[in-house]
């Protein structure tokens, strides 16, 4: 579970440093295609497995949770930094796309996202080690 957590940060991040790369159709296309195989086809079996050494009643509010308000608020994240940063306007059309600025704020979010799944990596092993559950 642990390596397989850092899978799915490393390939978006390379998938939005290629679209930065190259800022076509084509590209963005090969790349949406790819994270949505490795996060429905590694990281929502792995995803699961960490709810193995749960309570019920944990595993339900985590879920519920992150299901509700989670996901909402990661596309709200997304959105609004492409309202503010990657904004369609006549002053600088037809190239919006402000690669360097979004390449720097993946990299950080990336970044971040990586750290917590290193620490949800090493909190699982040592729950599988003692057998333990969070209640």
């Amino acid at each position: 579970v642990g390596r397989t957590l850092v899978v799915l940060p490393i390939i978006m991040l390379g998938s939005i440093l290629a679209l930065c790369f190259k800022y076509t159709l084509g590209m963005s296309t090969a790349v949406l295609v790819l994270s949505c195989i490795v996060a429905y086809g590694l990281n929502s079996p792995c995803k699961e497995m960490l709810y193995i050494h749960t309570s019920k009643d944990i595993k339900y509010k985590a879920k519920s949770w992150s299901e509700m308000y989670g996901n909402q608020i990661m596309k709200l994240l997304g959105a609004q930094m492409n309202l503010w940063v990657n904004r369609e306007a006549d002053i600088c059309a037809p190239h919006c796309f402000q690669q360097r600025t979004t390449a720097v704020v993946a990299s950080v979010w990336v970044s971040l996202w990586i750290w917590v799944a290193l620490a949800l990596a090493s909190q699982h092993r040592q729950l599988e080690a003692t057998n333990g559950v969070v209640t």
